[in-house]
């Protein structure tokens, strides 16, 4: 497993020797076997790690007893932890958002207000990325959203991206490494948590490794990607006219794959939300 995730960091250039890096650490089973394998390696890295715990308040008593699971973890391993803490319902109320989006964007502006020359590492592994894959899929998505889950954006990296559910038990039992469980895990009213349970099994009988196809789809949809996006920018240099005038041309001659993510990047450029760019708007635009 060291051997794994060391070649894995490794090879996605996720950390440079002096590094400080920062485990997000919510106590359950995948961000505890994070900051321990992170730990192990950190010598092998030449980087130093700490930890940091988010209560995002919606379980109550549960959310503190994870909150000082983590504190007195991380006392115990001698390490420094950053504790933080936000409203998540109040602020998915007045932001007109569901309690997971809500819950994820308080979560990564709190990580992003810790040290700024740090990296994040978040434990996010190969079902986690089959889940998101599938989410965006029932929910309706380009390409783009079949990449998945990137092992690095910006800040943030995932060193257990591709490592296997059943990987990480194996090793919290090698360790004898307690963690606590969130009781809305077994909530289905979450999509993810129906895929999860309902889901994901179904693709496993069918497929056992259906997480690493998964992770193999990830890789082969992001190389296309990048590919994709270059032509793109290419595609809108050569449209530039000036005083935000664009040729129509190199986009008409533009293959579609090509020309739809320029045009992306045309709004983009007039300060439009991607997020609510939907392809009938591109559509349109064509």
């Amino acid at each position: 497993m060291n051997r794994k995730l060391l070649d894995f960091i490794r090879h996605y250039h996720m950390l440079s020797s002096g590094d400080s890096v920062i485990c997000a650490v919510s106590g359950g089973r995948d961000s505890m076997a994070l900051l321990h394998l992170m730990l192990e390696l950190q010598d092998a890295l030449s980087v130093t790690v700490s930890a940091a715990h988010f209560n995002h308040q919606l379980r109550g008593e549960e959310s503190r007893r994870d909150a000082e699971f983590v504190r007195q973890h991380c006392k115990r391993l001698g390490i420094p932890v950053f504790m933080g803490q936000g409203d998540v319902a109040a602020y998915a109320k007045t932001h007109g958002l569901g309690t997971e989006a809500a819950a994820r964007t308080l979560r990564y502006e709190f990580l992003a207000s810790l040290s700024s020359g740090a990296k994040i590492a978040t434990a996010h592994n190969a079902q986690d990325n089959l889940e998101t894959m599938l989410f965006h899929l029932v929910r309706g998505t380009g390409a783009k959203g079949l990449t998945g889950i990137p092992p690095v954006r910006g800040r943030i990296i995932r060193p257990l991206i591709e490592v296997e559910r059943r990987e990480i038990e194996a090793f919290l039992r090698e360790r004898g490494q307690d963690f606590v469980t969130d009781s809305t895990n077994a909530d289905t009213a979450y999509t993810r948590n129906r895929l999860r349970q309902e889901v994901v099994p179904v693709l496993r009988e069918l497929n056992p490794q259906a997480a690493q196809a998964a992770a193999r789809l990830s890789r082969q949809l992001r190389q296309d990607e990048t590919c994709l996006q270059s032509y793109a920018q290419t595609c809108v240099q050569l449209c530039a006219v000036g005083n935000g005038a664009w040729k129509i041309q190199p986009l008409r001659e533009a293959a579609p794959a090509v020309r739809s993510r320029a045009l992306r990047l045309l709004l983009e450029n007039a300060d439009m939300p991607l997020k609510d760019v939907t392809a009938k708007h591109i559509t349109a635009l064509e």
